[in-house]
């Protein structure tokens, strides 16, 4: 998996999970700020570039000026912290953002709610 991950062009060729795109449009437009919060990959030289390139081609360059690449995510501060990772340690022991977990096959091992984008208004009370 390592060997696949750290390969030139496979974050650059990720595709968008279906409905993500929409979901940040929309909570955008209502008015929410929205960053996409990233941790590199230390052992791949080109997972900024491609994360960025990622960006510009699917979301547009509006969005490249929200990205925020850190290796330790509790030091971000913000309402909610959607991430796929189940437990989110770094400086901060309690971060000022609430983690929302983000539905994915290999944490369905843990014993808490997920968001999908079928589910995040509901999970995050959004009043459309």
């Amino acid at each position: 998996m390592k060997a696949i991950s750290t390969a030139p062009g496979f974050f650059r060729s990720l595709e968008p999970i279906e409905g993500g795109l929409e979901a940040l449009t929309e909570m955008e437009s209502l008015g929410h700020k929205v960053f996409i919060c990233t941790s590199p990959l230390g052992a791949y030289q080109n997972c900024v570039a491609e994360k960025f390139e990622w960006i510009d081609k699917h979301i547009g360059k509006g969005w490249i000026k929200k990205i925020i690449i850190t290796g330790d995510k509790t030091i971000v501060t913000g309402d909610y912290l959607i991430d796929d990772r189940p437990e989110i340690e770094g400086v901060e022991s309690t971060p000022a953002w609430k983690h929302i977990l983000y539905d994915q096959p290999y944490n369905h091992n843990v014993n808490k709610r997920r968001l999908t984008w079928t589910n995040y208004k509901e999970i995050l009370n959004l009043q459309f």
